[in-house]
């Protein structure tokens, strides 16, 4: 890669956001996610974490990955590179193919140190006085979508980045997405590393 040598960058989690208007928070039961093949393994399940109720259901796993569910959005997030997330979106939405959903984003979050963003950001001027630039938000198109990148200054020589790869999904059923989301999620990735590689290049 043509990333600075003295810049560090890293995975902080991934995710994948299924929006749509008629999930069932309550059929995320472990008897359920394991009976349909959403969970492979229960006993990668956190039993102390379950919160399985109409309105909202949360399970997380051993490994730091998890599933928040509520009638609107399903969110899937895992730690760092780990791929469970995606994984179980796919497996969700074969599962309950007829669920109509509204769009699907995938996303990552970057810490990035040893840059400077001080610099960076005092680059781009504010006429107002006092004032700071601390954030900017970048779209660009990615394939067949839109990808909204924010950049956050944390400190002089912090930031995160976090990444939304966005598709609108125009009330077709989740089971119709055009795509294996475990393989998107690889794909958009590939992107996100180009983008970090052309931001912070010399």
């Amino acid at each position: 890669m043509s990333l600075m040598a003295t810049v560090r960058f890293n995975l902080l989690n991934n995710s994948v956001v299924v929006v749509a208007a008629s999930h069932n928070p309550s059929v995320v039961s472990k008897a359920f996610l394991g009976k349909a093949g959403i969970v492979k393994e229960l006993t990668e399940i956190d039993e102390k974490s379950l919160i399985i109720t109409p309105a909202v259901s949360q399970i997380l796993f051993k490994n730091g990955t998890s599933l928040q569910l509520d009638p609107d959005r399903l969110t899937l997030t895992s730690l760092n590179e780990i791929d469970q997330a995606a994984e179980l979106a796919d497996n969700y939405c074969k599962t309950l193919p007829f669920i109509r959903g509204t769009a699907i984003g995938i996303n990552f979050v970057y810490t990035v140190v040893d840059f400077d963003f001080a610099g960076w950001f005092g680059g781009m001027k504010v006429n107002y006085n006092g004032a700071h630039l601390y954030s900017v938000d970048i779209k660009f198109p990615a394939e067949d979508i839109t990808c909204n990148l924010k950049v956050l200054m944390n400190a002089a020589n912090q930031g995160t980045l976090t990444f939304n790869f966005h598709r609108d999904l125009s009330g077709v059923g989740i089971g119709d997405i055009p795509f294996r989301i475990i393989e998107k999620k690889k794909t958009y990735q590939k992107i996100a590393l180009d983008v970090l590689d052309k931001l912070f290049q010399k």
